[in-house]
Parts: C-alpha cells; sequence; structure tokens
C-alpha cells in the first residue's frame, strides 16, 4: 500500500515538471511585440501664386462740388502721380503689388497670366474695415497695368484681363511680376460721410506651357 502511494506521488511530480517545461519553450521560440505604423502625405500645388495688394495710397479730396475728374496712376516701382482737374491731391502710402509665382517646372517654359472678370474693379466697394459711412455715388474704376519684375518694364498696358506672359523660361523656379493701375476718380461730388476706404478684389489665374 505504501509503494502504490510512492509510485503516484512520482508521476504527479514529473507530469508538473513537464508542463512547466512546455510554457517555457512556448515563450522562449515566439516573441511577440506591437507598435503604431503612421501614414503621412502632403499635397501641394505644382504652380502656387501669391500676390499683395495694389494700393493707390490715400487721396485727399474736397466736399462739396468737385469741377472734373482726376486719375491717380501708380507705376511698376510703387510711384504715384495724380491727373486731371479735379480738386483732388496724393496723401501717400501708394504701393504696387507684386506677384510671386512658384513650382515652375522647366527651362523652356513660359507662364501666362488672366484674369476672367474685371467687373468688381468698375466700382471699388466700402471697405469691411474703415470704410465710409455712405457709398460715393461715383463709379471707381481702375485699369490695371503689367510690369517685370524690374518694376520699369511694361508688359501690358490697361491690361484686360486677356492672357499676358509674364514669365519665359530661364531655368528658374520662380518668378515675379508687378501689377500697378490707374484709378479714376470721377466728378461726382463728395459728401463727409463718403469718407474712409474702399477695395475690390480679382481673382487672377496663371498658366505653365512648354515651349
Amino acid at each position: 500500500m505504501s509503494k502504490q502511494t510512492i509510485f503516484d506521488r512520482r508521476v504527479l511530480v514529473a507530469a508538473g515538471f513537464a508542463v512547466g517545461l512546455g510554457f517555457s519553450q512556448t515563450a522562449l521560440a515566439n516573441p511577440a511585440a506591437t507598435d503604431d505604423l503612421e501614414v503621412q502625405v502632403e499635397l501641394t500645388a505644382a504652380l502656387t501664386l501669391v500676390c499683395g495688394t495694389l494700393n493707390f495710397g490715400t487721396i485727399v479730396v474736397e466736399l462739396g462740388q468737385r469741377t472734373a475728374n482726376n486719375t491717380v496712376t501708380v507705376d511698376g516701382a510703387g510711384t504715384a502721380t495724380i491727373g486731371g482737374d479735379g480738386n483732388a491731391a496724393l496723401g501717400g502710402d501708394a504701393a504696387a503689388a507684386t506677384c510671386t509665382i512658384t513650382g515652375i517646372n522647366t527651362e523652356n517654359t513660359t507662364v501666362s497670366a488672366s484674369i476672367d472678370d474685371l467687373d468688381p474693379l468698375n466700382i471699388l466697394s466700402p471697405a469691411t474695415s474703415d470704410g465710409p459711412e455712405s457709398n460715393y455715388s461715383g463709379i471707381l474704376s481702375v485699369a490695371l497695368d503689367l510690369f517685370e519684375s524690374d518694376e520699369t518694364t511694361s508688359i501690358e498696358s490697361s491690361w484686360n484681363g486677356t492672357s499676358a506672359v509674364v514669365y519665359t523660361g530661364t531655368g528658374d523656379t520662380s518668378s515675379d511680376f508687378v501689377i500697378g493701375g490707374v484709378l479714376t476718380i470721377p466728378d461726382n461730388n463728395f459728401a463727409a460721410d463718403n469718407m474712409g476706404k474702399y477695395e475690390a478684389s480679382v481673382t487672377i489665374e496663371v498658366e505653365e506651357e512648354d515651349v
């Protein structure tokens, strides 16, 4: 009776070792770990255009009866001059707009600029900030002039928005052109509540073509 009992205990001990070794071998033979894989992509336009602001500056006008119209011309260097027989004068802070093209692809290429709709330039609306209390009754119209990056060489005067070449391939990946213009102030009378900022905007599109 006592021998049977000893035999049974040995079997139980042997079985216990066998199971323990089995778990240990599994842990060593098949290690595992995890981490997260992040996937990203960034898209950017092949050709981009960023334009500044064409600013005719501050124009000093007399209230009441106007004798005639005035024109204010801003050239490619940002210099303003006034013309016409109206009673208006320059007040300063004029500036031409520099437009920068980036992402030009090849050496043998041209980039053209165009505007689909010039109508917003026929009336400069009251600015969203510092605008007049009451809109001026006259039409403040603007004609645009295109200049090369040297600010003096004219590309096109009185630009009507049709396609105009503003870059011819030189191997550069970026290039500038400059926009000036002529503001016409009609002979409509000014009232005190017409004083303030006026503004307009148009969308310029550039397109690259191989030559």
